[in-house]
């Protein structure tokens, strides 16, 4: 068993992976809301050789390692900057807007870049309805009072309360 060709392969194929997560990231950080992938290096147990196969005394075995590539979000926040859009958000700290898919289920999301709609729902920008605490949030599209949102996430449109985000 040639021990150094298993390492050299897997040394090959944690490169490789870390070069695709570093171009993925590239790729999106400029998306609202992206989150980065970490990398980091390590070594797992690969087993012990057979006693002889290190070319040393044929009564002695080594023990091998293998390179490993761990790869994990970083969930930090990131910058903020502001945008001048009343209906777009963000959060600082832990948390994620909650929003509704086509089928019904809940969805989760760190892209605060949304939109009222032509029937008056607040949207994300692929048209998905944010969750408030009381369900979808709803605007009234005759009234053309401007919609301001509060620091702890509470939605009016003029002096009407609308809801408040759920994060």
């Amino acid at each position: 068993m040639n021990v150094s060709m298993y390492q050299a392969a897997a040394a090959l194929n944690a490169h490789s992976r870390w070069q695709e997560i570093v171009a993925e990231n590239l790729s999106a950080s400029a998306l609202p809301g992206f989150k980065k992938h970490t990398v980091s290096f390590g070594a797992i147990d690969g087993g012990q050789m057979l006693p002889g196969a290190t070319g040393g005394p044929s009564s002695q075995s080594a023990k091998f390692a293998l390179p490993k590539l761990s790869s994990g979000i970083d969930f930090s926040a990131g910058q903020l900057k502001h945008t001048g859009v009343n209906t777009d958000m963000a959060i600082e700290g832990e948390g994620f807007f909650e929003v509704q898919l086509p089928t019904g289920e809940t969805a989760l999301t760190r892209d605060g870049e949304f939109r009222v709609n032509a029937d008056g729902q607040l949207v994300t920008k692929s048209g998905l309805p944010v969750m408030g605490t009381g369900g979808e949030i709803q605007f009234d599209p005759g009234n053309k009072e401007p919609v301001n949102i509060a620091v702890d996430g509470r939605i009016s449109q003029g002096a009407v309360p609308v809801g408040q985000i759920r994060v």
